[in-house]
C-alpha cells in the first residue's frame, strides 16, 4: 500500500515540477525515504512446505530474513483479532462532487499562447477513493518450547492493515485529462490498476481524440478481414481524426493479457438423490381449474407481492379477485383484493404453461401472503370442433381501472379455501436438469424395519401406477426439466398402500411429518457448471458458444471472473453438446511480448463514394529458447480496401418515362464496387540451439 502512495506523490510532485521547475526537486528527493519502498513480506515456497519471510524492494524479493517449516508452525497456537475504521472519500471539482482524500488542487499553469491556443489554460487535480485501517494482536506460543519446559515471550504482536483504493482525475488546460485508478488489494501489475492520458479535440482539428494508456483494439469493420476481436488489456495509444473527407483511426498497443480456449463435450455426471414423500415440490406448480373439454388460448398470470412500496414502480393496477369471476357473487368472503403486477411468459422469465398438462409453472415459489391470479380466454370444444369462446377475469387491460381476476393462491390460505387443490403436489424435482433420458432409474421404498420396495407381490411403482417392478412408465419424468409427476394429486395418500401418509394437507411442516416412503432415483444429468481453471478474466472478453451458437451472458449464461466458473442457465438439450469458451486473462507473469497495430480510414460526405481500408498487425514474440511448434514468434499482416461508387442516371428516367405505357417505380443508377485483401504468408522465427555429441 506504501508503493501505491508513493506513486501517487511522485505524480503530483511531477505536475509541481513542471510548474514551479527546479526548486521542486529536493521535495521529490525527500519523498523517496527507503521505508516508503522496502517492506516485510512472507510468502508460501511452491512445495508448500515452507514459508520464507524476507524483506522487498517494490515487488522484487532483497534479502530472506528467515525460512520456517509449515510443520513446526502447526505447532503454534495463534489467536488475531483486528478491529477496522474506514473512510469513503470524493474530491470535490467541476468535474466531481464532493470532498476528498486530499483537497482539489487548482493548477495555476500558464502556457505560452501558442501552446494555450491548442489545449486551453490552468488545470486541476481532484481524488477519489477510500482507505480502511486494521488493527489487531497476535499472541503465538510455539508448544514444541512448551514441551522442553522454554517460555516463549508473553507480550503480544500488534499487527496492521491498510487498504487504499483510489482514483485521480487531472485536467491540463481544457483538452488534456489524466485518469489514474489505484488499488492496494490487486496485483501491482493487475489491468485493474490502470492509468489514461486523454486529449479531446474539437470537430474542426485533425486530431479529434487521443487515448493513451489501457485502450481496445476497436477497429471498424471491412468486408472480407472483417476486424479484430475487441481485444481487452492493451496498453498503447488510440487516435482519431479527420483530413478533409477522410476519417481516420489508429492504434499502437501492447498486448497484456493472453487469449485461451476451453472446450467440454458431451460431459455428463452420475447422480443419485434420495426424496423423501415430503419434499413434493411446494408453492411452484398450478393448474387452473378448467375442465376437460377446455381449451385454453390466451394467459395472463397476475402477482399481488403485498409490498406497497414498489407499486408506483412496478405499475402494479388494483385488482379484485374472485374464486369465479362469472359468478362474483359465490361466497363473497373469499374475496381477494390488492394491486397486481402482470408477469412475464417463457424460459428464464416469470412462469411456463404446459398446454399439453395445463400445468401453470412459476420460476420462483410463492411466499406467504402473496396472491397469485389469473385471467384468461377459454374455447370449449365437442367432438374435436369449438362450441362457445369465453374469457374468464378481465383480459383487456387499456381501459379498465380496476381488474377482475380469478384466484389461484389467497393470501394466507388454508386447506379450506376453495383454491386449495389448485396446487399440485403430486411432483418431485431431481436435482439436475437435462438427464440423459436411458441412465435412469427409480424405485421407491416404504421406510419401515425393512425397507422394501415390494408390498404384497407388487413394487411401489406398480401400486401408484407410475410405472412397472422396475421401470417409470413414459410421460411421468420431465428429462429437460428435471422433475417426476405421479398420475394421482396425492399420490403417498393412496389406499393401496400400507400406510398412507397424511402430508397434504398442511400449511406447514415439522421434522416429524410425512418421512414413510422415499424416493431413490439414479441417472445422467448433462453438466451445467464448467471450471476454467483460470483467475484474472478479463471482465467482457468471454465467448461463449453452443454448438456453433452464440449464448449472451445474464441471459444464456453466468460467469464468475474471479473463479472461472460458468454457469448455463438454459437446458443442454443434447448429450453431446459441443460447448466452446474463448476467454482472456491477465497473467501474474508472461514470457511472451505481443504488439498490435491497426489503422482505419474511410471517406465520408462524398455524395455516391465509399472508401473504406483498414490494415493489421500483429507481433508475437517468446522468451522461450527452447519452443514447441505452438511456441514459435510469428508476425502477421492483413489488409483490405473496399471501394463503391453509385451514380443515379436521371437521363435513363427521362428516357424510359417517355415511353407509353411504361411505369418506372424505382430510380436508375450504375453502382461500381471493388475490394481486395492483402496478407502475406506469415513470417514465423525463432532461436534454436543445441549440440552434436
Amino acid at each position: 500500500m506504501k508503493f501505491q502512495i508513493f506513486k501517487l506523490t511522485v505524480f503530483l510532485l511531477f505536475v509541481s515540477s513542471v510548474m514551479y521547475g527546479s526548486e521542486m526537486e529536493s521535495a521529490i528527493e525527500s519523498k523517496l525515504g527507503t521505508n516508503d519502498i522496502f517492506r516485510d513480506s512472507s510468502y508460501i515456497s511452491d512445495d508448500g512446505n515452507y514459508i520464507v519471510e524476507g524483506v522487498f524492494f517494490q515487488d522484487s524479493l532483497i534479502k530472506i530474513k528467515n525460512i520456517i517449516s509449515v510443520e513446526k508452525l502447526e505447532k503454534r497456537e495463534s489467536k488475531i483479532e483486528y478491529l477496522s475504521g474506514e473512510n469513503n472519500t470524493t474530491a470535490g471539482s467541476t468535474f466531481a462532487g464532493g470532498q476528498g482524500i486530499l483537497p482539489n488542487l487548482e493548477l495555476p499553469i500558464k502556457f505560452p499562447s501558442k501552446v494555450a491556443r491548442y489545449i486551453g489554460q490552468g488545470g486541476e487535480i481532484a481524488i477519489n477513493g477510500s482507505e480502511k485501517l486494521e488493527f489487531g494482536v497476535n499472541k503465538s506460543e510455539d508448544l514444541s518450547k512448551r514441551d522442553i519446559g522454554m517460555n516463549t515471550s508473553p507480550l503480544p504482536q500488534i499487527l496492521s492493515k491498510q487498504h487504499m483504493n483510489v482514483s485521480v482525475q487531472g485536467k491540463v488546460g481544457q483538452r488534456i485529462f489524466v485518469n489514474m485508478h489505484q488499488n492496494s488489494d490487486e496485483d501491482i501489475n493487475s489491468l485493474a490498476n490502470n492509468v489514461n492520458i486523454e486529449y479531446k479535440g474539437d470537430e474542426d482539428d485533425i486530431i479529434h481524440n487521443i487515448r493513451a494508456g489501457n485502450v481496445d483494439m476497436l477497429i471498424p469493420n471491412t468486408r472480407l478481414i472483417g476486424a479484430l476481436p475487441s481485444h481487452k488489456g492493451l496498453f498503447g495509444i488510440n487516435t482519431k481524426g479527420a483530413v478533409g473527407p477522410a476519417k481516420f483511426t489508429f492504434v499502437a498497443s501492447k498486448e497484456q493479457s493472453q487469449t485461451e480456449k476451453k472446450s467440454f463435450i458431451g460431459q455428463s455426471v452420475l447422480h443419485t438423490d434420495t426424496i423423501w414423500d415430503i419434499n413434493f415440490v411446494k408453492n411452484k406448480y398450478y393448474i387452473l381449474g378448467l375442465q376437460s373439454d377446455d381449451s385454453l388460448i390466451q394467459l395472463y398470470v397476475f402477482l399481488d407481492d403485498r409490498n406497497g412500496t414498489n407499486d408506483s414502480t412496478t405499475g402494479a393496477k388494483p385488482a379484485i379477485c374472485y374464486i369465479d369471476p362469472q359468478n362474483p357473487s359465490y361466497d363473497t368472503s373469499y374475496l381477494q383484493t390488492g394491486r397486481f403486477n402482470l408477469l412475464e411468459a417463457g424460459d428464464g422469465k416469470d412462469y411456463t404453461y404446459d398446454k399439453y398438462n395445463g400445468i401453470l409453472k412459476l420460476t420462483n415459489a410463492i411466499q406467504p401472503g402473496e396472491i397469485l391470479a389469473v385471467s384468461y380466454i377459454k374455447a370449449k370444444k365437442k367432438d374435436g370442433a369449438t362450441v362457445t369462446v369465453d374469457t374468464m377475469g378481465t383480459v383487456s387491460f387499456a381501459s379498465t381501472d380496476t381488474l377482475r381476476l380469478k384466484t389461484i393462491v389467497a393470501s394466507n390460505q388454508t386447506p379450506a379455501y376453495p383454491t386449495w387443490n389448485l396446487m399440485l403436489r403430486n411432483i418431485y424435482e431431481i436435482s439436475v436438469g437435462s438427464i440423459v433420458q436411458n441412465s435412469f432409474s427409480m424405485q421407491i421404498y416404504h421406510a419401515d424395519t425393512s425397507n422394501s420396495n415390494i408390498y404384497n407381490g407388487k413394487s411401489y411403482l406398480q401400486i401408484l401406477g407410475i410405472g412397472d417392478s422396475n421401470t417409470v412408465n413414459y410421460g411421468y419424468v420431465n428429462y429437460l426439466e428435471g422433475y417426476i409427476m405421479f398420475p394421482e394429486l396425492k399420490p403417498f395418500l393412496s389406499g393401496q398402500l400400507p400406510e398412507p401418509d397424511s402430508i397434504y394437507d398442511k400449511t406447514s411442516f415439522s421434522n416429524n411429518d410425512g418421512r414413510k416412503y422415499y424416493i431413490v432415483v439414479t441417472y445422467r444429468g448433462l453438466q451445467q457448471n464448467y471450471n476454467l481453471n483460470a483467475i484474472n478474466i478479463l471482465d467482457g472478453s468471454e465467448v461463449v458458444t453452443v454448438d456453433g451458437e452464440k449464448w449472451q451472458r445474464g441471459i444464456d449464461y453466468t460467469i464468475d471472473y474471479e473463479t472461472g466458473i460458468v454457469k448455463l442457465l438454459k437446458r443442454l438439450s443434447n448429450p453431446d453438446a459441443k460447448v466452446n469458451i474463448d476467454y482472456q486473462v491477465s497473467p501474474l507473469f508472461s514470457t511472451s511480448s505481443k504488439s498490435l497495430f491497426g489503422f482505419n480510414t474511410q471517406l465520408v460526405d462524398i455524395p455516391g463514394l465509399n472508401f473504406s481500408t483498414s490494415w493489421l498487425y500483429k507481433s508475437e514474440k517468446k522468451g522461450n529458447d527452447h519452443p514447441t511448434l505452438d511456441e514459435l514468434s510469428s508476425r502477421d499482416f492483413v489488409g483490405e480496401a473496399d471501394l463503391t461508387y453509385a451514380k443515379e442516371l436521371q437521363f435513363v428516367d427521362n428516357v424510359l418515362n417517355r415511353i407509353p405505357f411504361v411505369n418506372n417505380p424505382s430510380q436508375s443508377q450504375i453502382q461500381f464496387a471493388s475490394n481486395f485483401a492483402f496478407s502475406p504468408f506469415p513470417i514465423r522465427s525463432s532461436i534454436y540451439s543445441g549440440r552434436l555429441i
